[in-house]
């Protein structure tokens, strides 16, 4: 690794709208040695004529211009390219927090995980803040540990993509698995099943755009079935859990995530049922974030 300590990975694709936004607030970190790599994926907007600005009057922002590739294959190229032992995520349409960077690295070396995510400020697309933050949460409540992560991820993403830093000296070097829009949650199986630890900041560190073009409003469908077939390859992979465990979970999944169709209704309700006795009788270190899983399966089938 250079003398470059941090490495922001950006992808840009039609950002006009938010980008100055979100590149002047890297720009105001109070931790200075970071450098931004941008790829810009073949912006049909004024997107890179903003990032050419940007590189030519600070020398720690670099652009790389490309056809459009997709999000998956730019953020790979710019890990690539990145100099720096520690990779933070940023979306175009954030803002981080100034201290972002410094009360990562301060976590990253207190705790010595590999992962430091935090909360987050939501705005919409006119930047006005909301009142409730969001949080690494699994739907219904915080998630405070690393131990509840590894439960969640059985079920769920608990971490919020762009306010992840990750520290390559203990990850090695990784790359985003091409698995469209869901390259987060795949990454995140990868690294955990290494044994990996993650940890949390409490507060927000940025603020996150909620807005009718992001990718998650977008893809939603395809995100989310995605997701399910990720859950699924993870579930098989967990070696510790019995085959009745894994059966049970698989069934309160399919519930979970179809359960607004009423096909399996009675099965996929049987199924999270006797998951939850399950978890209240043998499993306490997932009960409480697969309890209220179940119970959410239940309530998406009656709301149809």
């Amino acid at each position: 690794m250079s003398s470059v300590e941090v490495s922001f990975i950006l992808s840009v694709y039609n950002a006009q709208n938010y980008l100055r936004e979100c590149l002047v607030s890297i720009q105001r970190q109070s931790y200075e040695n970071f450098e931004v790599i941008c790829i810009d994926d073949g912006s049909t907007d004024r997107s890179q004529d903003v990032l050419q600005e940007f590189c030519e009057l600070d020398h720690r922002f670099k652009l790389y211009k490309q056809d459009n590739k997709g999000l998956v294959y730019s953020l790979n190229k710019a890990i690539r390219l990145s100099r720096g032992r520690y990779i933070a995520r940023i979306d175009a349409d954030d803002i981080c927090f100034e201290d972002r960077i410094l009360r990562q690295l301060e976590q990253l070396n207190k705790t010595n995980a590999a992962v430091c995510s935090s909360f987050a400020k939501t705005i919409d697309g006119n930047g006005r803040v909301h009142k409730i933050s969001i949080k690494p949460f699994s739907r219904f409540f915080e998630v405070k540990s690393d131990e509840e992560i590894g439960s969640c991820l059985l079920f769920d993403n608990p971490i919020i993509h762009p306010t992840v830093m990750i520290d390559r000296e203990k990850t090695g070097e990784f790359i985003y698995p091409n698995v469209k829009h869901s390259e987060d949650l795949s990454l995140w199986h990868d690294l955990k099943s290494q044994g990996l630890l993650f940890t949390i900041i409490k507060e927000p560190l940025i603020y996150y755009r909620l807005h009718t073009e992001s990718v998650s409003s977008v893809n939603s469908s395809e995100q989310k079935r995605n997701a399910y077939f990720l859950f699924l390859e993870y579930i098989e992979n967990k070696a510790i859990l019995s085959p009745a465990f894994k059966g049970l979970l698989l069934g309160a999944l399919g519930c979970y995530f179809f359960g607004r169709s009423y096909k399996g209704f009675f099965s996929g309700l049987f199924s999270v049922l006797k998951f939850v006795l399950f978890l209240i009788f043998n499993n306490k270190t997932a009960r409480r974030p697969l309890f209220f899983m179940a119970i959410k399966s239940c309530f998406s089938i009656f709301k149809g």
